[in-house]
């Protein structure tokens, strides 16, 4: 079965923090150089981050040399940097409700965030648990 895709089709995908920014959220010049080269050559560049797109955008200006951002480990795809979603993904309202009654039930520290675009906005629950991931997200 031929592919949708044209085969001349290439793109390079990768992560944001700790592969190309640094631990200062800086983007190295080789790493500049890398990402225009491979635009010049017609390579389509594909940033993936756990990163909503709130907080992406705190360390990428329209200026950095990408063609799609993929924002929340696959919830969201835009095109940068007009920001054009290109896709969204999430849970139904019951099914949502059905799982904040389930971690309740079990006692459990959850959030929930606001569909992408929205989704560095959330709701949380606590349990007065010792829990650092959950104090340094609500810091």
């Amino acid at each position: 079965m031929p592919s949708a895709v044209p085969i001349d089709n290439h793109a390079v995908f990768t992560d944001l923090d700790g592969t190309l920014l640094d631990g200062e959220h800086r983007l190295s010049q080789a790493n500049w150089q890398t990402l225009w080269q491979l635009g010049a050559a017609g390579i389509s560049r594909v940033i993936i981050t756990g990163r909503s797109l709130y907080s992406a955008r705190r360390v990428l200006d329209d200026a950095f040399p990408i063609d799609v951002l993929v924002t929340s480990s696959g919830a969201g795809i835009f095109e940068f940097p007009s920001l054009t979603l290109l896709y969204r993904s999430g849970l139904r309202q019951s099914d949502t409700q059905r799982a904040v009654a389930a971690l309740t039930a079990l006692q459990l520290d959850f959030m929930v965030h606001e569909p992408v675009p929205d989704n560095h906005h959330f709701r949380w629950y606590r349990c007065q648990r010792d829990n650092p991931d959950f104090d340094r997200r609500l810091a």
